[in-house]
């Protein structure tokens, strides 16, 4: 080989169109002759051609209305109700970009095909891990799915739902998703929590290539206005919601949870509940 081999992102660019003509032509004249290179790319063409693979089965907009009924949920009287109690029934989509936008935020480092709405991991030889493999995405419930984006702002009443991609297999990520209000206090989206007798555990979650959406929405329970922080944990083994709710406010920063656990991947989205002046 006359030149040096090319580079996983290089093999990116190409397949996805975005390298110049000068440098995809020099890359393909590489590749020609480079046995390494040529299995490389083979390899990559087929994970990308795996995860494009169409999903089948997404309901009709009249399906989803007729599901999108809101359900109340009555905390049980011998115990109080845990903040973030009222939950709706979120239809099983299957490929989300169907029905929404995509991610509101992520996990990893993947390359997204917005024609698809699929997202793939680079580096496909890379070794397994959660970081890798999974990503959360959170977004606005209604009649339709809407991502959320940095300091966006919500209301009091919007309801949070929650989507994932596993490239792992079945049960080998384990998930929760939190909101911390201005005030500091936390309101559970996945899992439910409308008990504080219950100490429910972290959402084991499915293999899935596609998005796959989890099957509740949550409206949080009197939030306090100012920034509200979106967290998600997604962990190899199952937390429960008391690891979390035994924390005081200064220990659910970013940097004091991932202290906290270590094996688990942790992002955070922070959006404005009602600030002060806002119409």
């Amino acid at each position: 080989m006359s030149h040096e081999c090319s580079t996983e992102d290089e093999f990116i660019a190409l397949l996805d169109g975005q390298a110049t003509e000068n440098r995809a032509a020099a890359l393909r004249a590489h590749i020609a002759g480079c046995a390494r290179c040529q299995k490389a790319l083979a390899a990559l063409e087929a994970l990308t051609r795996a995860l494009a693979a169409p999903v089948h089965g997404a309901p009709s907009p009249d399906a989803v209305a007729k599901i999108m009924r809101r359900i109340e949920v009555e905390p049980p009287a011998h115990a109080p109700a845990k903040r973030g109690a009222r939950r709706l029934p979120w239809a099983p989509l299957g490929a989300l970009a169907a029905a929404a936008a995509v991610a509101a935020f992520w996990i990893g480092a993947r390359a997204m095909s917005h024609d698809a709405g699929l997202f793939t991991a680079r580096g496909g030889v890379a070794s397994a891990s959660l970081q890798r493999d999974v990503g959360i995405f959170i977004h606005r419930a209604g009649e339709r799915l809407e991502p959320l984006a940095a300091a966006e702002v919500v209301t009091k009443d919007t309801a949070y739902a929650v989507s994932y991609v596993n490239l792992g297999p079945a049960g080998s990520a384990f998930l929760l998703v939190f909101a911390v209000d201005a005030a500091g206090e936390v309101h559970w989206i996945q899992p439910a929590y409308l008990d504080a007798a219950d100490d429910p555990g972290a959402i084991a979650l499915e293999h899935a290539e596609t998005d796959a959406p989890l099957p509740t929405a949550a409206v949080l329970d009197a939030p306090a206005p100012g920034p509200l922080r979106l967290v998600s944990i997604v962990c190899p083994r199952s937390l429960h919601v008391s690891q979390i709710e035994s924390l005081v406010p200064s220990a659910l920063d970013l940097a004091s949870l991932r202290a906290r656990f270590p094996g688990a991947v942790i992002q955070e989205l922070t959006v404005s509940l009602n600030p002060p002046g806002s119409p």
